[in-house]
């Protein structure tokens, strides 16, 4: 009987400790749980006191110690919630992010993140941006290139232009990308002109080609082919002086944009034109624009009147007015040459006929000289062969011996028109040997000479003393 009781008492301590420790169990899983139903565990802690108690009356003294071992088991678990850290999660950390040293503000690159997830490290070419981990494009992740968007460009591209991390730019029409700017030159804009970086159609203000620096065009210029140029349409009512229009002046004379001229003495400027008239040729005549002093037998005249020839009356001009030549002179009116009427009367040599001219005055004139071949011979009438223009070949250009052939050996002896002399009636004096001027060339010592009784010409020494008959 003893053995079966105390068989029956070790069985209920088992099931007794058996059922403390499933209690403890259970009690430590409710407490960890949130929203665990109260009456529950109440119910369970009223059953477990009965059940211990009942347990207690029939334990033995090892069950005390048991119980003791759980109520430090339970001061222990206790410490233990005590020691531990916050949990860092989005309600704890709702504007930061988590990592091993809790909450953080999420901002940095080395810690990015929000609503209490778990810090992120951005990589290269990423920042925290709005605690997001996102591409990212500045000046120092881009120093070659150019920042579209959070994108890093080449920067050498029309469309998308720039250098050092700046924005990218998309050059205009007329412009092209050049070193990381937007540049007007000859590539981007051949048709027009270049105003610093923009492209202009060539006008009178912008005007250029070939992408050349943009000019204005002064007054009296316009735009055309990209140059400033002077014209009729520009400069209708002045001229064109290397570009430039200049109003009509006497130095700048002109109209319609034609080119300035310079109106000379005795000139003046009118309607654009350089004329000569009573104001401007006040003291000579006008030969139709241009001023002549009028002294002259074929241009006589005076205050700005159209100048007279005189030739064709014979007349000489005297006072720039036509007149009768003086006394003792005669004026050829188809050579305008004036000739002494009556020679000098005594023989000269060539040398000394020529000083004789020289010192002559006559008819209020001192301009007095020898004649030369040429001039000589233009006195010669009736004889063809030997006038001026006749087969004869002596002349200035042709001194020669040689270039006087048969032909200069003139006409009949005494045929001439004037009492048989070949010259015109108005002179007089012998009509025999006359010294000319020209010497004979490469023959020294010789001269050239008329006979006008014969209209001869030929080489003598100039030694010879012949007639002498004046001319101017």
């Amino acid at each position: 009987m003893k053995k079966a009781t105390w068989l029956f008492l070790l069985l209920v301590l088992t099931l007794s400790a058996l059922l403390a420790a499933a209690c403890a169990s259970g009690s430590s899983s409710s407490s960890g749980k949130p929203g665990a139903d109260d009456d529950d565990n109440d119910d369970a802690s009223s059953d477990d006191d009965d059940d211990t108690s009942d347990d207690d009356d029939d334990a033995s003294p090892a069950d005390d110690d048991d119980d003791d071992d759980d109520n430090d088991n339970d001061d222990n678990d206790d410490n233990d919630d005590n020691d531990a850290s916050p949990v860092c999660d989005s309600s704890t950390c709702p504007s930061g992010c988590c990592n091993g040293a809790g909450c953080q503000p999420g901002t940095a690159d080395d810690a990015c993140g929000i609503d209490g997830a778990g810090c992120a490290t951005c990589s290269a070419g990423y920042h925290c941006t709005n605690q997001q981990c996102a591409a990212y494009c500045n000046s120092a992740d881009c120093q070659t290139g150019c920042c579209n968007g959070t994108t890093c460009e080449p920067g050498n591209i029309d469309g998308d232009c720039g250098a050092d991390g700046n924005p990218c730019v998309a050059c205009g029409a007329g412009q092209e990308c050049a070193g990381g700017q937007c540049v007007c030159d000859a590539a981007s804009c051949p048709a027009g002109c270049c105003n610093g970086a923009s492209c202009e159609t060539s006008s009178n203000s912008s005007c250029g080609v070939d992408g050349a620096a943009c000019v204005s065009c002064a007054g009296g210029t316009e735009c055309v082919g990209g140059e400033c140029v002077c014209d009729a349409i520009s400069c209708a009512g002045g001229c064109c002086n290397n570009g430039a229009c200049e109003p009509a002046t006497n130095n700048y004379c002109g109209v319609n944009g034609a080119a300035c001229v310079a109106c000379a003495a005795g000139q003046e400027c009118v309607s654009g034109q350089c004329i000569c008239d009573a104001r401007s040729c006040a003291s000579g005549c006008c030969n139709g624009a241009t001023c002549a002093p009028g002294t002259d037998e074929l241009l006589c005249g005076t205050g700005g009147a159209a100048c007279t020839s005189c030739l064709p009356l014979g007349d000489v001009c005297a006072g720039q007015t036509c007149a009768p030549p003086p006394a003792g002179t005669w004026l050829d009116s188809s050579s305008g040459v004036m000739w002494q009427v009556t020679p000098s009367g005594n023989p000269f040599d060539q040398a000394d006929a020529a000083a004789y001219c020289a010192g002559l005055s006559l008819g209020g004139y001192n301009d007095w000289s020898l004649p030369d071949i040429n001039v000589l011979r233009s006195l010669i009438r009736g004889c063809p062969a030997t006038q001026n223009g006749g087969s004869c070949g002596v002349t200035d250009s042709c001194l020669m011996s040689s270039c006087a052939d048969v032909s200069c050996s003139g006409c009949s002896d005494g045929g001439g028109p004037a009492g048989g002399c070949y010259w015109p009636s108005e002179v007089a004096g012998d009509c025999a040997y006359y010294w000319s001027s020209s010497a004979v060339e490469y023959a020294s010592g010789f001269g050239w000479l008329v006979i006008f009784d014969v209209a001869e010409i030929i080489n003598l020494t100039d030694a010879y003393a012949a007639n002498v008959r004046c001319a101017r």
